[in-house]
């Protein structure tokens, strides 16, 4: 989705634009990126994120895939990491109409 230009805000906050904090993070389709836990309280339709996920979304949004083949993902990042795509892909299926997404 980023080659498309969606790609997600991940450096600081998509609707206040704070500073990220390690903890209480969540991704908002609707937001276009990672939400600090202020703005998370004010948004529905959010998933909770780590910052593990976020920094791992992080290096492949920027194409460090020498970095990523080196990477141990566990299970959870795993999911966590399919669950984000998931949740983004059918938001923007959705809202820019070309395809109905998935139930």
């Amino acid at each position: 989705m980023a080659v498309l230009g969606y790609h997600p805000q991940l450096a600081s906050c998509a609707h206040c634009h704070n500073a990220l904090m390690p903890n209480g993070l969540h991704f908002s389709p609707a937001e276009g990126g990672i939400v600090c836990p202020a703005c998370a309280r004010e948004k529905k339709s959010i998933v909770s994120i780590s910052a593990e996920v976020v920094k791992v979304l992080r290096i492949i949004l920027s194409q460090q895939w020498d970095v990523l083949v080196k990477l141990r993902m566990n299970k959870h990042l795993e999911q966590a990491l399919a669950e984000i795509s998931k949740v983004y892909y059918r938001y923007l299926l959705a809202t820019h109409g070309k395809i109905q997404s998935e139930q």
